[in-house]
């Protein structure tokens, strides 16, 4: 055994420069697919594997990757618009989890935005509106908020 030093060979998992030129012809032929759609029709006719990763990035260095534009607004650090009072504007949330024996099961509550108080919540088979206007009306009732002003005053 000689010392050498450590010398770069062949990657068992890097794509070769003729399967990278076999890539980039294919997204130039066909713009429309996605580096997934790429990937997975390199396996066939291009006679290769690839992973959609690899597929993305070859196409991002080579430029040929669109920026997304996204529409809307960064979220800020807190909600700017914060209830003066308890029962102005309620919160609804679901979770599932599994119970093993039983199944899927949905917690639902209802909770105030002002205090964070739970003022209901069941665990329903499933997460229909039928089974949230349930924990609603529990939440009114326990509340007993039957009727409601149509609109709150400023400073009242």
């Amino acid at each position: 055994m000689v010392d050498r030093r450590p010398q770069p060979g062949t990657v068992w998992n890097r794509l070769t420069p003729p399967e990278e030129e076999t890539i980039l012809r294919e997204a130039l032929r066909q713009p429309e697919l996605s580096s997934r759609q790429l990937a997975c029709w390199m396996t066939d006719p291009g006679g290769f594997s690839v992973s959609e990763s690899s597929v993305y990035w070859l196409l991002k260095r080579h430029g040929l990757i669109r920026e997304v534009k996204v529409l809307g607004f960064p979220a800020g650090q807190e909600y700017q618009v914060k209830t003066p009072r308890s029962n102005e504007q309620w919160q609804s949330d679901a979770s599932y989890f599994f119970v093993v024996g039983w199944g899927w099961h949905y917690l639902i509550s209802v909770l105030d935005d002002y205090s964070r108080f739970i003022l209901a919540w069941d665990l329903k088979l499933d997460m229909t509106a039928e089974s949230i206007s349930d924990v609603v009306q529990q939440a009114v009732e326990w509340t007993r908020m039957e009727k409601y002003p149509s609109r709150i005053e400023p400073g009242s």
